[in-house]
């Protein structure tokens, strides 16, 4: 894999995120390749800062000419930009990146996810399984996206390649990794029965190692990988991991039905939002209002309202986090993800089992929160 990247030039799109700056990283230090990334936001380049290789291109992807000259010269682009805010730049920026790679004559890899197939069904679930998100805005998003990446690839002469990781858990993972470690030491995190459903772990290095396989490979243009572990896990066994690196007892486990009663008990649920303000987003009734507003409030009232959740934290009563609708959904399932296809097409190969992944990743939370773990 290292003899046929060497020596390429790639661009990357989301490196100030998880999965892309860890794939600046990787490819920094273990590869012989020239990396360029395109950012829309400079203040959250501070990681990237520290290689003075790393080519930075300022602005969005929904500016050809920005999009273009980031392109040019390119061999591969890992596409793992998401715009939350906007379907539409989502959209205009996989336009853009299509145009542009098949101007320079680039591989693109748009990195997508597991979501576009939930609700997970309780069997193997391949690339052949059923997609048909809904009820799930992100999940829907993310499967046009991707269904608009494989349509531009079978009606042009775009060479692209879609990966669909897991539950990518690692160092400075928001969803899996941050959020878990800041609920277990704030308060109760509750899993439905005894955590007994499959998780589909998968540590973020076999991620980016999936991404370089499908960007190097003659065989992958057209097709999508999902990407994960060897083998699936409890949920059980994944928050406890967590639960046992910072040493504490926050779990709470509940049957699936006391779980819906007391989500659907306005009474229970405003005790819940009391405990956590931030758990007003599951609400239905506020959920899509509150996710529209998000990313349009001034950064200097996002700023304040920070504060005043900090005050607030401090003194509220200890948070109970429940799942939400889709959560319990994912939680419950026994899916199996199968990646025979990845390791037949690419030669992908996971290197961490979880013990391993959760060994690597227990160093950066004591890194990360040594006051909260008193270290």
């Amino acid at each position: 894999m290292k003899k046929n990247i060497n020596g390429k030039t790639v661009l990357i799109t989301g490196a100030t995120g998880f999965i892309g700056g860890r794939l600046v990283e990787m490819l920094s230090f273990d590869y012989n390749v020239k990396i360029k990334c395109l950012v829309r936001d400079l203040s959250k380049c501070s990681q990237l800062a520290r290689f003075d290789s790393v080519e930075i291109f300022y602005g969005s992807l929904s500016d050809f000419d920005t999009v273009d000259k980031a392109v040019s010269g390119c061999d591969i682009v890992f596409h793992c930009a998401y715009d939350p805010s906007s379907q539409k730049n989502n959209l205009d920026g996989i336009n853009n990146l299509s145009s542009s790679c098949i101007k320079s004559n680039a591989r693109l890899v748009h990195v997508s996810t597991i979501s576009v197939f939930e609700p997970l069904p309780d069997l193997v679930l391949s690339e052949k399984s059923l997609k048909n998100p809904k009820g799930f805005q992100y999940a829907e998003r993310k499967f046009e996206i991707e269904q608009l990446v494989l349509d531009l690839t079978n009606r042009t002469e775009l060479k692209a390649t879609v990966v669909q990781p897991t539950i990518v858990y690692g160092p400075f993972s928001a969803p899996w990794t941050m959020r878990p470690v800041n609920q277990l030491l704030n308060g109760t995190i509750v899993l439905p029965d005894q955590g007994d459903g499959f998780c589909n772990a998968v540590y973020v290095d076999d991620v980016c190692t999936a991404m370089v396989l499908a960007g190097v490979s003659d065989k992958s243009s057209g097709e999508s990988y999902l990407i994960s572990g060897a083998q699936p896990i409890t949920w059980k066994a994944f928050f406890e991991a967590f639960q046992k690196t910072i040493k504490s007892d926050s779990i709470q486990y509940m049957p699936v039905s006391e779980i819906k009663k007391t989500m659907r008990n306005p009474v229970k649920l405003i005790k819940t939002i009391l405990g956590d303000p931030k758990k007003a987003i599951d609400w239905e009734p506020l959920k899509s209002i509150l996710i529209s507003l998000r990313y349009k409030i001034p950064s200097s009232m996002r700023t304040r309202i920070k504060s005043l959740y900090g005050f607030y934290s401090r003194y509220s009563p200890r948070p109970v986090y429940f799942p939400n609708s889709q959560m319990l959904k994912l939680y419950t399932s026994k899916c199996t993800v199968s990646i025979e296809k990845a390791k037949n097409g690419i030669g992908y190969s996971p290197q961490y089992n979880f013990e391993d992944g959760m060994g690597e990743t227990s160093k950066f939370i004591k890194w990360a929160f040594p006051k909260e773990l008193d270290i």
